[in-house]
């Protein structure tokens, strides 16, 4: 990690000094909007002093530590946010407003005369799921949220707790509620690799296969002339959840089932 020296300032202004130069510094070397700094703490640990200052851009809060002994040395361990245009949020990029990140679920960009374009947006809160309706300017710079992809292996449901590991380290497990996992959960089976979506550490979204092939468990019997229910009927699968298929499928049948619209697709 990269590292910018300080000299060294003791005494008991050393945050105020300290702070007022780095707010100085970090400018030059970070290359940022103009920074609001905060002197969190100042402690002693034993021949070092330690400083904790909290920076907020854009609503956004990166956190720096001074480390003082002979010499001071910055640390810097914000993220690298790429900076995205107005035009470029679209539905499925992921973006920061106010320093809380949304998916873009639609937008539209209006053009009026003599009028700068404008881009108007649905934004679904990524963690909160409340959803609100948002316009980028032309002259917005948009900061995107970095959204993280990891690969786990659903194991086994219990009382509306979904267990997971990690599709490479079994013993690194974690779970989910009936809410973050949402409709498409029924057609889990044990040992199905699914893709789950993490922002800030905490984990947001689980996507399941977007097709999953499932045995018939029970079927009613096919019988022939019964239109009563538009030649369809209610079938159970493996993993408990009832679909409405044609009147053909039979007990052992093997389905194509869309998880998405929890539709039936095709026998296989």
């Amino acid at each position: 990690m990269r590292a910018k020296k300080f000299t060294k300032i003791s005494g008991a202004t050393s945050a105020y000094v300290l702070s007022r130069f780095l707010e100085f510094a970090l400018k030059r070397f970070l290359e940022l909007q103009p920074i609001i700094w905060i002197a969190k703490n100042l402690a002693q640990s034993g021949a070092h002093s330690l400083l904790y200052l909290h920076f907020l851009r854009r609503g956004h809060t990166h956190q720096y530590i001074i480390l003082g002994r002979q010499r001071t040395f910055y640390e810097y361990n914000a993220r690298n946010m790429a900076m995205i245009s107005y035009n470029e949020v679209k539905p499925g990029v992921a973006v920061l407003v106010e320093g809380e990140p949304y998916l873009c679920t639609w937008n539209n960009i209006m053009k009026k005369q003599q009028r700068r374009p404008v881009n108007q947006t649905k934004l679904r809160h990524i963690i909160k799921g409340n959803s609100i309706e948002y316009s980028f300017q032309q002259s917005d710079k948009v900061e995107e949220a970095e959204i993280e992809s990891r690969y786990a292996v659903f194991i086994y449901e219990r009382n509306g707790e979904w267990f997971f590991h990690d599709q490479k380290d079994k013993s690194s497990r974690f779970s989910v509620t009936d809410d973050q996992m949402g409709d498409s959960g029924k057609f889990l089976k044990a040992n199905t690799d699914v893709e789950t979506l993490w922002f800030d550490g905490k984990l947001f979204r689980v996507k399941t296969p977007i097709k999953m092939e499932l045995k018939v468990t029970e079927a009613p019997p096919d019988v022939r002339g019964n239109t009563a229910q538009g030649g369809s009927k209610v079938v159970t699968l493996e993993t408990g959840a009832t679909i409405n298929v044609p009147m053909f499928i039979k007990e052992g049948d093997v389905l194509r089932i869309n998880t998405e619209t929890g539709e039936y697709v095709e026998r296989v």
